[in-house]
């Protein structure tokens, strides 16, 4: 920062100005200059704040929800090099309006340490350059995200056009905001203190319940290979189904898996096997009704091994609320098949099994969609079809073998394993996670299951939760030494 100065005969200060602009003009004292270069230092110090904070909120809205797998996949695969046809305008604004604040501070930044306007845009522009292919880059590898060159000009755009606001209006701004930031007492700052901490506990109480099955239906029937209207129709073969109104242990979970028999342990509610077809599949804890074949065409019993497909699957009468009840009031449960697909391309996504009453109301539902696991299932977060959002396991249906699956479902996470307890996916669902997917950055309809997004959203949570906490405390005690200081000169 270049500070000149004209100091008369009676030591008083004539003119200020920085960067060749004036700031101050006429007769001012001493004090007034120190007040000058200390609010210069301020506004320099928000313009960082900003700067750092615009970074940040695009990273987050560019990169939510975070299910980054990298399997060495072509990391440009999904990029698309043209202005397609289908780029919407307003999506155009949103990326611009995203990057103008890195702009807007990245220029004032600039101005006080004297770099012409032209290199200024320069240095600009190839920031905003920079920081968007990063994220069109880091989207290459998220499940529902794409890149386009349309996105990477309207980025770099919008930190250009913030970079000419932050020229014209930059100084003003930040030496107003450190000006007015100065005058706020150590009183309002506890005040805030004590409003947002009361905030992020109702915040906490709210989401509790997020997780819960609290909202599902009290009667939707069982269903095998479709839906009840078969309208999602899924083709493969099923040896066996199991649910318990518990989460299993990892032995439990291993027993299955290796196909042994249960021990007994596992608190089933619901067991059927399907060794070959037949009119009617009981159920061997004797709590549900029957499976019965559902769609237009007959199946001749005792044939080996039971496939579904569009024209027939398996159903139950509607289900008596005992069932729904006694899962609601353990809270968790645990859902246990053996299957095999007939192709890794069914999309629907085609229902495997499913407590549903329709393609739009559902308890849970374990699909198909192209090589990928879905499940989805009903809470007060995700709604009454279970799909926002609903969990993914990439890849799991890649083959036509049979394959053993297990899932497990409780207030704190989601968990899937396949075939074995080394190949798992997880999700937790602790007010970290529920948090952002209440409020999403995108309209995220699937995310999936690893221990990286998980991680992301509690490292979000604490940040949002401790450093504006954090910032309001360093503000009172400032505030506080500041207050201090000025009546000890008095």
């Amino acid at each position: 920062m270049t500070l000149i100065s004209l100091i008369n005969a009676d030591k008083k200060i004539s003119v200020i100005s920085v960067n060749q602009r004036p700031v101050f003009g006429g007769a001012l004292t001493l004090d007034r200059l120190m007040t000058a270069m200390f609010l210069n230092k301020q506004a320099a110090r928000w313009a960082q704040i900003v700067l750092l904070l615009g970074t940040l909120l695009v990273l987050y809205t560019t990169l939510f929800p975070f299910d980054f797998v990298f399997n060495g996949q072509a990391v440009f695969h999904r990029f698309d090099w043209r202005f397609a046809e289908s780029y919407v305008p307003v999506d155009a604004l949103k990326n611009v309006l995203l990057f103008m604040p890195v702009g807007f501070a990245l220029a004032y930044l600039g101005c006080i340490k004297g770099k012409k306007r032209s290199a200024m845009l320069l240095i600009v522009l190839l920031v905003g350059l920079s920081l968007s292919f990063a994220v069109e880059t880091l989207q290459g590898y998220l499940l529902l995200r794409n890149s386009a060159v349309a996105d990477l000009l309207a980025n770099s755009g919008g930190a250009v056009v913030g970079g000419l606001a932050g020229w014209r209006w930059g100084e003003p701004f930040f030496v107003t905001l450190a000006r007015r930031a100065r005058r706020i007492s150590a009183r309002h700052l506890a005040l805030a203190f004590i409003g947002y901490a009361a905030a992020m506990g109702l915040l906490w109480l709210y989401l509790q319940p997020a997780a819960s099955l609290i909202n599902w239906a009290p009667a939707y029937p069982l269903l095998v290979g479709n839906e009840r209207n078969g309208r999602r129709p899924w083709q493969g073969a099923v040896s066996e189904l199991m649910i318990a109104d518990t989460v299993w242990n990892r032995d439990e979970i291993a027993r299955f898996l290796s196909g042994d028999a249960p021990s007994g342990g596992e608190r089933l509610i619901a067991h059927y096997r399907f060794d070959e077809t037949a009119v009617a599949y009981p159920d061997l804890t004797g709590t549900l009704p029957d499976l019965l074949w559902q769609g237009p065409e007959l199946v001749e019993p005792g044939q080996a091994g039971v496939t579904f497909g569009a024209e027939h699957w398996l159903g139950t009468a509607d289900l008596a609320p005992t069932f729904v009840r006694a899962i609601q009031s353990a809270g968790q449960f645990s859902l246990a098949v053996e299957i095999a697909a007939s192709a890794p391309e069914q999309t629907g996504p085609a229902r495997i099994v499913s407590l549903s009453d329709g393609p739009y109301r559902r308890n849970f539902t374990l699909a198909q969609e192209g090589a990928d696991l879905v499940l989805r299932l009903r809470t007060p977060l995700t709604g009454e079809n279970g799909r926002h959002p609903e969990f993914i396991a990439p890849g799991v249906l890649a083959d036509t073998a049979p394959h053993r699956i297990v899932a497990t479902v409780d207030e704190t996470a989601v968990r899937l394993y396949i075939d074995n307890l080394d190949q798992a996916y997880a999700f937790g669902l602790t007010p970290a996670t529920t948090l952002f997917l209440a409020f999403p950055a995108a309209d995220i309809a699937q995310i999936r299951l690893n221990a990286a997004s998980a991680i992301m959203f509690q490292l979000l949570y604490l940040a949002v939760v401790f450093i504006p906490l954090g910032g309001l405390l360093a503000g009172i005690v400032c505030a506080n030494r500041r207050d201090g200081n000025g009546r000890s000169e008095e």
